[in-house]
């Protein structure tokens, strides 16, 4: 079954996802140690700004869970072409591009290259990014061909987390090898040959089957629950929306009032790990309160390993093969984006049309 629907085999990236981790860890100290240190002293930073769209942009969102709470600069994440004025002068900027040829990440690195005092880190495998940057001389994290962009999430957040852990002065390599064991560990429990009744992926996604998921979490696992609405529109080709807590409680928490389609058609899916305070665990019992009186089926999906790194990786194993297993019982290739893939071909018509340069 799985091989007649997942034809380009996405389930092979998805199994060595705990290897990826680790090998994309080595890569980045092995490629920024070296220079890191002699970057930070030569140049004077007052924040970090991220370049990055889609699956590439998701290494932003991840690095903010990391490390909100533990460096003194601010993290601005930019998914667009146009930068805020402020990402224009003293930033160390990290360009993150896969495939290298993604038109706003490129655009926008231009206009930080024309403007002074930054620093920029490039993220790809290859393409327009990377040549740009080697003709400024800034340096350029090489990452392997072949994946889609959402699969080689490892790879594109580790420069990011040796950066930002070297800038904080906090050393990873135990957080990592511990992260690296669990995601061993969890995938003996969700791969495909695990039975439903003992497979969490696919009890999870079973549940989530012919419903449209509402997502809520908080900080620090906002950017798993962003990456899992990212997936389940890209793997799983669903409808899915996503919130955060607190700030659901100001808003959307009144769509339970008077919801507007039927309610055997929605599941909410909450988020949790072990950095839940009281006031955030108030808010979910309401919440589930809510649900449980209008009848609204909800999952919870939790990951309490006691480390944010591991915490955060491991819930993005887990939801990136509940969108994986969501595909394949709709009989659903997971790895073409052809919309996606059109759109991008159509905008460099447009371009061409009207005479507007290709980045």
């Amino acid at each position: 079954m799985y091989e007649e629907i997942d034809k380009e085999n996405m389930y092979s990236l998805l199994f060595k996802f705990p290897d990826d981790f680790m090998k994309a860890y080595n890569l980045s100290k092995e490629t920024l140690l070296p220079t890191l240190k002699t970057i930070l002293i030569e140049h004077e930073f007052d924040k970090v700004v991220v370049l990055g769209m889609g699956g590439s942009g998701i290494a932003g969102e991840i690095a903010v869970d990391l490390f909100y709470d533990k460096i003194n600069v601010p993290i601005l994440l930019v998914k667009d072409f146009k930068l805020p004025l402020c990402a224009l002068e003293n930033s160390l900027v990290f360009s993150i591009s896969y495939s290298g040829n993604t038109y706003e990440t490129l655009r926008a690195t231009k206009r930080v290259i024309q403007a002074r005092n930054n620093f920029i880190i490039g993220v790809t495998s290859n393409g327009e990014l990377e040549r740009m940057l080697n003709r400024k001389n800034y340096p350029v994290i090489k990452i392997p061909t072949g994946y889609p962009p959402r699969c080689a999430i490892s790879y594109l957040t580790m420069p990011l987390i040796v950066t930002l852990s070297t800038l904080s002065r906090i050393d990873m390599d135990e957080d990592i090898k511990y992260t690296y064991s669990q995601l061993i560990k969890m995938r003996e429990n969700i791969r495909r040959e695990v039975r439903e009744n003992k497979n969490l992926a696919k009890a999870y996604a079973k549940k989530i089957l012919g419903k449209i998921p509402l997502i809520y979490s908080y900080r620090p696992y906002c950017s798993v629950a962003v990456r899992f609405k990212d997936q389940l529109n890209e793997n799983s080709k669903m409808l899915a929306k996503f919130d955060h807590i607190p700030e659901m409680n100001h808003n959307d928490i009144m769509l339970f009032e008077a919801i507007q389609i039927e309610k055997e058609k929605v599941l909410v899916a909450i988020l949790r790990g072990s950095e839940e305070d009281l006031d955030v665990r108030a808010r979910i019992d309401y919440l589930k309160r809510i649900l449980e009186k209008e009848n609204i089926d909800f999952i919870e999906i939790s990951v309490k390993s006691g480390k944010r790194l591991s915490e955060i990786f491991e819930m993005i194993y887990l939801t990136d093969l509940i969108s994986y297993y969501l595909a394949i019982y709709r009989s659903i290739d997971p790895t073409p984006v052809h919309l996606i893939s059109d759109l991008k071909k159509y905008l460099a018509q447009v371009r061409q049309k009207l005479g507007i340069e290709e980045q």
